[in-house]
């Protein structure tokens, strides 16, 4: 029974987290990639952002957790996968913004990043704990 309750509290723990950073990563993405539009409609696109940030951090945050971190990565390197992700989706959200008014096309760089820093600082991880 312990087990199972720890279970449940990592899961959700995992999904309100998930939750809370897909929608600041989404709407600040829809910010940058929409900044040419008018207010009320770069707000009302950068909600619709935010929600598909959830959707996706939902889906992908206990997955990357349970199957790649789980006990291998550290809480700082977590930080710093998250904190390069975020900028990489807004600078592409910006980028694509400006150049090619498809700056909604960040929503697919993003969760792509997330994975791909994942994957690597737990190999790095995995070398850095062979090494000590």
């Amino acid at each position: 029974m312990r087990t199972t309750a720890k279970l449940f509290w990592q899961i959700a723990c995992i999904l309100v987290f998930s939750s809370l950073l897909g929608a600041g990563f989404g709407f600040i993405q829809g910010v940058a990639a929409f900044a040419h539009l008018p207010i009320e409609q770069k707000l009302g696109l950068s909600a619709w952002a935010a929600l598909t940030g959830i959707g996706v951090s939902v889906l992908l945050g206990p997955i990357l957790y349970f199957g790649v971190i789980r006990n291998q990565v550290s809480l700082e390197a977590l930080g710093q996968v998250l904190l390069i992700a975020f900028i990489i989706g807004v600078s592409t959200a910006a980028l694509l913004g400006a150049v090619l008014d498809g700056g909604w096309l960040s929503c697919f760089v993003t969760p792509v990043a997330v994975v791909l820093l994942t994957i690597a600082f737990r190999l790095r991880s995995r070398h850095t704990n062979r090494e000590n």
